[in-house]
């Protein structure tokens, strides 16, 4: 949780482009040539230096003896979406620029209607509509936002009349899945800092409590022969 923590500052820090101030500093170590290493510890609030970059170091270590580390940076400014070519298709200015458009069915056949019919759809919307489809946002509400079934049809367009002509190509066909998804879950065994650390906030915190009951029923539903409470009750965190 303390590297968490601390990659929460940094990014606020970077967002925000100031330096936060170092709360229980008091003196240096004397045994750190903090001059020699041109080394400063911020004990006031400060705007971060106009001729740096925006870019922050997060050290942690764990109880067990993990060392992490990671730098952060500013991300870039968003690029703006480049103007559409004025015909109302959804066109960029980039023709090579492609995206993947997933469709899904509970069967063969209906597949091939759905993509037929789709096609159809995107036709008429591209004659009869004044703003232009944006393809990004179509490819994500396909794949992202819609139910997912074992028949997929994935087809890859530049562009609306592209992605049409593909859809109704006979060529086309859909894909059964054939694979059943297993879920994994992975436990470091011995708590964040010792066994059982998590025993006391059953008792101190009943919305804790009431949500490892919670997660512990869910578990067994897809059964789990294990408990998240050990013997006579007892709490295993």
């Amino acid at each position: 949780m303390s590297g968490l923590a601390a990659v929460i500052k940094a990014a606020f820090a970077l967002k925000k482009g100031v330096i936060p101030p170092n709360l229980n500093y008091e003196v240096t170590n004397p045994k750190i040539p903090i001059k020699e290493w041109h080394l400063h510890v911020p004990t006031v609030l400060t705007q971060w230096p106009e001729n740096k970059p925006l870019r922050a170091s997060v050290n942690n270590f764990g109880y067990g003896g993990t060392n992490a580390h990671i730098i952060l940076e500013l991300a870039p400014a968003p690029i703006p979406k480049p103007p559409t070519n004025g015909n109302g298709n959804g066109n960029y200015a980039d023709p090579n620029r492609s995206r993947v458009y997933i469709l899904s069915a509970k069967d063969s056949t209906a597949a091939k209607q759905m993509a037929n019919r789709f096609a159809a759809h995107l036709r008429e919307s591209i004659t009869g509509r004044d703003l232009p489809i944006s393809l990004d946002d179509l490819a994500y509400t396909l794949s992202e936002r819609r139910s997912a079934f074992h028949w997929m049809t994935a087809v890859r367009a530049s562009n609306l009349e592209e992605l049409c002509e593909r859809l109704e190509s006979p060529v086309t066909k859909a894909l059964h899945s054939t694979r059943r998804p297993r879920l994994g879950f992975v436990f470091n065994g011995q708590g964040a800092q010792w066994y059982a650390m998590g025993r006391e906030l059953i008792d101190a915190y009943p919305v804790f409590g009431s949500k490892i009951s919670e997660a512990d029923r869910i578990l067994k539903e897809y059964g789990a022969t294990w408990s998240l409470y050990g013997m006579r009750g007892h709490f295993i965190m």
